[in-house]
């Protein structure tokens, strides 16, 4: 079970917008039980795996070695390298990958939004225009990359990267010196406990650092910055601490 743990909010202006908009990205964020009737759930080898989803006609078609665990929702073909699922019934997938490096591809934007777990091992995902959720977790430079959508990313306590794009992505980072990348569109950035930086990138977005001296950058935009307890350094930031 993932839960966000959200920080202490040393400020005052915004407080209650920005507060509002967190604990409705928090109950998004929180996984559901994956049942046949509205999921796909599809799991990657233990071994390690380079899955690439696409879509055929009302199909997903995932390919590459896959884990002996029943997928949901799909039907595997030729020896676990490929799975064929129906979207029909479906609203929602998710991704769960194994303990070993993986690299999870959107091949083509899916029809429906997607959830990954990127395991243990070192990792990467990509995107492509559909609403991503990625959880980076257990390596360091771990990485999600979510494209042109309204995108969340949560990450590990090693050292993990969430990168945006066009749209309005909210980025959670926990232990490690991590990167985080908005990208065009208001973005949400909170740093955990590491040395991070936050890039905001074009747009109104609110950054914020964690326990260490975190580096936050605002951007073209109307842009919040607060380093909090860590004492970092804000960079064309609009509002919020000078620190």
């Amino acid at each position: 079970m993932h839960m966000i743990k959200m920080p202490a909010m040393f400020f005052s202006t915004g407080r209650k917008l920005v507060v509002g908009v967190l604990t409705v990205l928090a109950l998004l964020v929180t996984p559901t039980v994956a049942t046949p009737a509205g999921q796909i759930v599809i799991y990657g080898s233990h071994k390690g795996s380079t899955l690439t989803l696409s879509t055929k006609g009302s199909k997903i078609i995932v390919k590459g070695r896959m884990a002996h665990h029943r997928p949901i929702g799909c039907r595997l073909k030729h020896h676990r390298l490929v799975a064929v699922c129906p979207t029909r019934n479906a609203s929602r997938m998710e991704v769960d990958m194994g303990p070993s490096g993986d690299f999870v591809k959107v091949a083509e934007r899916l029809p429906m939004s997607l959830t990954v777990h990127l395991g243990a091992g070192s990792d990467k995902f990509i995107g492509n225009g559909e609403r991503d959720i990625c959880y980076s977790e257990g390596s360091r430079r771990n990485r999600c990359i979510g494209g042109p959508n309204n995108d969340i990313c949560i990450t590990g306590n090693r050292n993990s990267d969430c990168v945006g794009g066009p749209g309005n992505d909210y980025c959670h980072h926990g232990d490690g010196s991590d990167g985080c990348w908005g990208g065009p569109g208001n973005d949400i950035c909170i740093m955990g406990p590491g040395q991070d930086g936050c890039h905001g990138g074009p747009g109104n977005d609110r950054l914020y650092g964690g326990a260490s001296p975190d580096q936050l950058y605002g951007g073209r935009g109307d842009d919040y910055c607060n380093g909090q307890r860590g004492w970092g350094k804000s960079h064309a930031c609009d509002a919020g601490p000078r620190r």
